[in-house]
């Protein structure tokens, strides 16, 4: 009986999700839904959402796989720009979602299609700058901060293991080509 409700709790823990919150001061909250973590043993995504006093205001959804998967939204300008490191594949990308323009869909053959499940926003590949001005946040970001804006790269009910802070920002600046 006991290893019964043990391995029940082990199954329904694995399903465990939670939200995170990014405050833009007065100007609503920008959340993120990762995927639980048997959501990301198979094709699931993490949902990016602006809200404003309870109406949602667009949304975004990225793959979110064990080993492809969002790290940390960075929302700029009030919310009405976001840069989302991403781990995808071999290495960083970094995605800047404009809330102000709606999606374009992808020309044939753009990574960004492997990435973008859906949105209602634009969403495109950063650039120098961006990669730049992420860099900047993070490096400004106190770590408790970090931990509670990243997604975790490992999830399982109420445990969660994150990245650790300073090595992201040598992958970024390595990736920007940004290296000091």
């Amino acid at each position: 009986m006991v290893v019964a409700v043990f391995g029940i709790t082990i199954i329904v823990l694995g399903f465990v999700s939670h939200k995170i919150a990014v405050p833009l001061g007065g100007l609503g909250v920008v959340y993120v839904k990762p995927a639980s973590f048997w959501g990301t043993l198979a094709v699931s995504t993490c949902r990016i959402e602006r809200k404003s006093q309870g109406v949602n205001l667009g949304d975004c959804a990225l793959y979110h796989t064990y080993l492809e998967a969002p790290v940390i939204v960075l929302p700029l300008d009030n919310g009405k720009t976001m840069l989302c490191v991403y781990d995808f594949d071999v290495g960083l990308r970094l995605l800047k979602i404009d809330t102000g323009q709606k999606f374009q869909p992808y020309s044939p053959g753009n990574e960004l299609a492997a990435i973008v499940h859906s949105s209602s926003w634009k969403v495109d590949e950063g650039n120098k700058a961006d990669w730049r001005e992420a860099i900047v946040l993070l490096e400004k970001m106190p770590i408790d901060e970090f931990k509670r804006q990243s997604v975790p790269a490992l999830s399982f009910g109420f445990y969660r293991v994150y990245r650790d802070h300073a090595p992201l920002l040598e992958q970024m600046r390595r990736r920007a080509q940004l290296d000091p």
